[in-house]
């Protein structure tokens, strides 16, 4: 197991000197290129495993149903519930009598206040209803390769900030080759992101 760790600090440090040696010419000092290059990559092997959670469509369509159905059962439960629980759920009666600008509310004024309440409450849940049914656009598809899209945003974004070396997505490019490096130590493998990058710059 140490023996494997080490090999991984050996291969992510091959890495870096091969990305900060791919940024030639730099704009900044060796010194700062060597500080943020390090810095990017530990940030896409951390972001990245999240966004394929947080984005997985197939989870959200899932739970978007159960959701939808459960405003549902929520509206119906408020439209029937015998008035006093309304009122405690609601804490509608908290503002009966209390002081205002001009003065105590009257009974009037609390019923219309009340109203006023639950139409808001029934707004937002079919508001939350809504973006339930909207909810299948959301995230990416099973096979989208997160990884892969940011190892490629993290390489455009190294060569802007830190390289005057043009960024093109053309065969043996800077650009695809420090793309592929990031991955590499993000993955473990070593794969040419063509696709990714081109998508990148699109």
């Amino acid at each position: 197991m140490k023996v494997d760790r080490a090999l991984s600090e050996l291969r992510d440090i091959d890495l870096v000197d091969a990305i900060v040696n791919e940024l030639r010419p730099w704009k900044l000092p060796e010194a700062r290129v060597r500080y943020f290059v390090p810095k990017m990559l530990q940030e896409v092997r951390d972001v990245s495993p999240k966004l394929t959670v947080i984005c997985d469509r197939p989870a959200i369509r899932e739970h978007a149903k159960k959701l939808e159905k459960a405003i549902g059962t929520v509206e119906d439960l408020l439209k029937t519930a015998p008035p006093l629980l309304r009122v405690e759920v609601l804490h509608l009666h908290a503002s009966f009598g209390v002081e205002d600008k001009v003065g105590r509310r009257t009974l009037r004024e609390h019923q219309d206040f009340c109203e006023a309440r639950i139409a808001q409450l029934y707004q937002q849940l079919a508001s939350m209803r809504e973006a339930c049914k909207r909810a299948p656009k959301l995230g990416t598809h099973p096979n989208y390769e997160w990884s892969k899209a940011l190892s490629a945003q993290a390489a455009r974004e190294l060569m802007a900030g830190l390289s005057h070396a043009k960024i093109t997505s053309s065969d043996n490019s800077r650009f695809r080759t420090i793309a592929s490096f990031v991955y590499e130590y993000v993955s473990g493998e070593s794969v040419d992101l063509k696709k990714a990058c081109d998508r990148e710059l699109s």
